[in-house]
């Protein structure tokens, strides 16, 4: 259903904001405008006839949040790309 053939990771480092941002981008067919605002809500699938639950990004933004770290998904021209934002601590 999803189609993706390629996963692309990056990490950058924001200084000025003091956080690290992994992106994952993949080649699929994305996520429908319609869908944008539920992809984060627990039991929420288009894939349940495929055995989805619903539940993994859900998961992953509660594992996340207990960091005090968050997951967005961001705007990409071809398939899904999400954000992982990880505030980054002071050092002496």
């Amino acid at each position: 259903q999803h189609e993706a053939t390629t996963i692309n990771v990056s990490g950058d480092y924001v200084a000025l904001k003091k956080q690290f941002i992994l992106t994952i981008q993949d080649n699929g067919t994305g996520i429908s405008p319609a869908n944008r605002q539920k992809v984060f809500t627990p039991f929420f699938t288009t894939r349940r006839e495929n055995g989805g639950t619903g539940l993994g990004l859900g998961i992953i933004a509660s594992l996340l949040n207990h960091w005090q770290a968050e997951i967005r998904l961001g705007e990409s021209e071809q398939g899904a790309l999400f954000e992982l934002v990880f505030q980054l601590a002071e050092h002496d």
